[in-house]
């Protein structure tokens, strides 16, 4: 079965109605010296929606093919239907990746792009959609093909260049992210991102030359994800906790996966397997994903 990826960036909300409304709240103020009255904050205020929809999935067969299904394939692809649910939460999650540059279903809640050059929560435009300005190493040799060095460059300078986000109040944003996951949708780059992550000699000199070895408390991770995101020469860095609600992705919920059976002997003499479920998707924090162009 496919990695399942989504889960890992987004936090789960949960739900009970179709459409939920999700508040974002601004950033409180670092702590000041007390000089008079205190200064109270009034913090910003964002929101989001995200829809449940109905997904479903079916299949019938034939009693007669029920009973003569030695091998208990049949049996085997109904128990399959309620597995793809699993990795459905990647299908949806892809399409939020693709959509983010452009398009109203790509806004974030600041009413900007999701992978957006003008972010202005901070009072000055802060930009997540990243080329060869921000991280000199995205422009490569071949822009289809990334070598162990080019690889590791391009990661260390995108995470160097995440943690000089600020929030609305300032103060930096991912100067410790637990988890940082890369997406990619071309082998050449699965291979050199796969390859860097997992060396300390480049091979390019001697010693342990890989610039990755100054970050091994940044755990990084690559998924390869050809069929769920369309995207030339790009690299998708996420990063934070989706456990303590830092996530750039949001799901909901409001029915998990149900599996029935519907006996159909009468009319058709065949049973059906059927899994249904109702669930959506919304972005989440911009400031914690970043995409990359290569050149």
């Amino acid at each position: 079965m496919e990695t399942l990826w989504f889960p890992q960036l987004s936090i789960e909300i949960p739900s009970d109605r179709e459409v939920e409304d999700i508040g974002w709240l601004g950033n409180v103020s670092p702590p000041r010296r007390w000089i008079g009255a205190r200064q109270e904050d009034v913090l910003k205020k964002y929101s989001m929606t995200v829809t449940n929809f109905k997904y479903e999935w079916s299949m019938r067969a034939s009693n007669d093919d029920l009973r003569r299904d030695r091998t208990g394939q049949l049996s085997i692809r109904a128990g399959e239907g309620g597995q793809r649910f699993a990795t459905h939460w990647n299908s949806l999650g892809g399409t939020l990746v693709t959509n983010g540059e452009a398009g109203v279903s790509g806004l974030a809640y600041d009413g900007q792009f999701f992978f957006d050059t003008d972010h202005n929560e901070s009072g000055a435009d802060q930009t997540n959609d990243l080329t060869s300005t921000e991280v000199p190493s995205a422009n490569v040799a071949d822009a289809a093909i990334l070598t162990t060095t080019e690889a590791a460059n391009v990661i260390t300078e995108t995470l160097s260049y995440m943690m000089t986000l600020t929030d609305d109040k300032g103060e930096p944003i991912n100067q410790g992210p637990t988890n940082v996951t890369i997406l990619c949708t071309k082998q050449g780059h699965f291979n050199g991102l796969r390859t860097a992550i997992g060396l300390n000699n480049l091979g390019t000199g001697s010693g342990n030359n890989n610039p990755m070895l100054a970050w091994n408390d940044y755990p990084v991770s690559v998924r390869y994800v050809p069929t769920r995101i369309t995207a030339a020469n790009k690299l998708y860095f996420f990063f934070g906790t989706p456990g303590i609600g830092n996530a750039p992705f949001v799901r909901t919920e409001e029915l998990s996966p149900q599996s029935t059976i519907l006996d159909d002997t009468h009319n058709t003499d065949s049973q059906v397997f059927g899994v249904h479920a109702n669930r959506g998707v919304a972005y989440g924090l911009w400031s914690k994903a970043a995409l990359v162009a290569l050149s």
